[in-house]
């Protein structure tokens, strides 16, 4: 079991590691990212269907992507994606125009589908089968991945923005230096995975068929997968209209960047909190002061609108953080990766058809009554699937890993 333990830490703080460095290259351009794409060439028109290429490219991709890490070496799938991201930076970098640009964001995105459900769920995994208490060694695993990842979120907008302005587009080779050195520890510390050999006989058909199989038999992972579709909701509304929130109550442009902080901080200390039994308790009791967070959003005091605004984000950034470790706790380990790329891909869906609503709508509707309504339809629509989350007695034993669920009490 010390073998094990130790194979497990030093394959996590690889994780780390490598989680940091691939972070600060692709957030580098995130704090310029439409002067950056105006100085290639591009109109206003161009950056939206660009950035529209990088999510159909995520959506078709990701879900294969998982059936193929489940069926074959999770470690190289992330570290072709890695190679796949660089090839996009040297696009940007050397790409004049729309052509150029849309090609890299389509590799981006494919990136971002190679990557997802790899390593992580390997570790998962790790976690479960040589931890001593598996349960609370997979909830601190994803608290402090997602907490480095916003820190790392951070330092790479900022660093970014200071560096498009002193070096101009060599930024890109600076995340190319960032991605090479992500992958380092990988190669080096990161186990490969033996679910080839256990798999070496089934399909990719037979492997979707059995995921497909699991969900459909247990309620709590569909819940889950609900739960997480629904969150959507806010999170399509809040990423793409929170800037113009703030704007429309008379935040200055300048000081958007420490509001982007402060965001990003709310999801430090969301993802923080403990989730133990006691959770379930909280959470009946906390129900009716979260469904009226929204509403202060109208109040005229632009004070208390914003700390309603702030709330709301702390509410919704805890919960997606709650059913990512619920999740990640109750898939098996032989279809991780294909049960995580599903989850993704049914919130991607579920976040394409609110950026499509909230288009429409914005038309026809006030920009806070929108906010306010989609946010209020996120948290109605999530608390009754709480109720039927917790009422659930469906219980189950890992029988690859020898854990008694706890998503039935937490």
């Amino acid at each position: 079991m010390g073998t094990l333990t130790n194979s497990t830490t030093k394959a996590e703080l690889s994780y780390y590691a490598s989680l940091t460095f691939l972070t600060l290259s692709k957030t580098l351009p995130h704090a310029i990212l439409t002067v950056l794409l105006l100085h290639k060439g591009l109109q206003l028109a161009d950056i939206m269907f660009v950035q529209a290429l990088f999510s159909v490219a995520v959506f078709l991709c990701e879900f294969p992507s998982g059936v193929l890490a489940d069926l074959y070496d999770r470690r190289v799938l992330y570290e072709i994606s890695i190679v796949v991201w660089i090839v996009a930076c040297l696009t940007i970098y050397w790409g004049q125009g729309f052509i150029p640009m849309a090609i890299a964001w389509v590799l981006y995105g494919i990136s971002e589908a190679l990557s997802s459900g790899t390593i992580d769920a390997s570790l998962i995994n790790l976690c479960k089968v040589s931890s001593v208490d598996p349960v609370e060694q997979v909830k601190r695993f994803k608290r402090i991945s997602n907490q480095l990842s916003l820190v790392a979120m951070v330092v790479g907008a900022s660093l970014g923005s200071v560096l498009y302005f002193r070096i101009g587009f060599n930024m890109y080779l600076v995340g190319v230096a960032f991605a090479v050195l992500s992958v380092l520890p990988i190669i080096f510390f990161f186990p490969h995975d033996n679910q080839s050999e256990q798999h070496s006989n089934r399909t990719i058909r037979q492997q979707i068929e059995t995921a497909l199989a699991e969900v459909k038999s247990d309620r709590t992972l569909l819940l889950l997968i609900a739960l997480t579709a629904v969150s959507q909701i806010f999170f399509g509304t809040h990423f793409n209209l929170w800037q113009a929130y703030m704007l429309s109550i008379g935040m200055s442009e300048n000081n958007l960047i420490y509001w982007y902080f402060l965001l990003q901080a709310i999801g430090i200390v969301a993802y923080s909190i403990r989730i133990d039994q006691h959770l379930r308790r909280v959470m009946l009791l906390a129900t009716p002061c979260a469904m009226a967070f929204p509403l202060f959003i109208l109040f005229p005091d632009r004070i208390v609108g914003v700390c309603a605004y702030c709330l709301a984000t702390f509410t919704f950034m805890f919960l997606q953080y709650m059913y990512d470790v619920l999740f990640s706790l109750r898939v098996s380990q032989e279809r991780i990766s294909t049960l995580i790329t599903l989850n993704s891909t049914a919130s991607r869906l579920a976040g394409f058809l609110v950026l499509g609503a909230n288009g429409l709508l914005l038309n026809t509707v006030n920009l806070r009554y929108l906010i306010v309504t989609d946010f209020e339809i996120s948290l109605v629509l999530s608390v009754v699937l709480c109720f039927l989350f917790l009422r659930s007695k469906h219980k189950r034993v890992e029988g690859s890993s020898g854990i008694k669920e706890i998503t039935s009490s937490a």
